[in-house]
């Protein structure tokens, strides 16, 4: 998995990479502008903003800080400082860990169909580093929905299945849901990259290793 400041990166060069104007402030990646025009058919249609945006260090663990520097007249913004006050800014942001990649040729079985332990490796591979350092599987449980190609761009998610914002971090992560045997438990969902149809669909137990002696 990404390190936090390399997914960081990612995600500001891709806002960059969009129809969005962003404009850096100061050297770093951490804060920036965003300028956007309101969607068409909408009552914000012909209108052009500029949001002021805010990434924690603790980023993407920790949610950003989002606020209009223009007027805007929206329930969900507050007409005189311009703070966003979403929900899932502000209270359930939680933070989806991805992946892409493409089949290789040695994940391939004889009949030249995608074998299982290449499904298994792309979940495990989305697992934050953090959790992988002080856990091991217990049991890993995939549904199939559909074979995916040797050509395929293939999207990996993953997220904790209880969310991030019950229980306490661990090592620095954020929080995770756990079962009665406070076992962690992620959910992933592996799907075509050009299309969004779902490849399989996986749910993974962890359990704290054995400390050392």
């Amino acid at each position: 998995m990404s390190s936090p400041c390399k997914r960081r990166d990612t995600d500001v060069m891709k806002l960059m990479m969009s129809d969005f104007t962003v404009e850096p402030i100061n050297d770093g990646l951490n804060e920036f502008s965003v300028e956007f025009h309101g969607p068409k058919e909408s009552p914000y249609e012909g209108g052009v903003w500029k949001v002021h945006v805010e990434l924690p260090d603790a980023y993407p663990y920790k949610s950003p800080s989002i606020g209009f520097l223009n007027r805007i007249f929206h329930p969900n913004v507050d007409e005189q400082s311009g703070s966003v006050c979403l929900d899932v800014i502000n209270q359930s942001w939680s933070p989806m860990f991805g992946l892409k990649g493409q089949p290789r040729r040695v994940d391939l079985d004889m009949n030249h169909h995608i074998n299982n332990d290449a499904y298994i490796g792309w979940v495990l591979e989305c697992v934050p580093k953090e959790i992988i350092d002080s856990h091991e599987v217990q049991t890993i449980t995939l549904e199939f929905r559909r074979e995916c190609q040797q050509d395929d761009v293939v999207d990996c998610l993953t997220a904790p299945k209880n969310g991030f914002s019950e229980l306490r971090a661990i090592n620095g992560s954020p929080p995770v849901g756990k079962d009665e045997n406070h076992n962690l438990q992620f959910l992933h969902l592996l799907r075509l990259s050009n299309n969004g149809s779902e490849i399989n669909r996986g749910h993974t137990v962890w359990r704290m290793k054995p400390a050392k002696r």
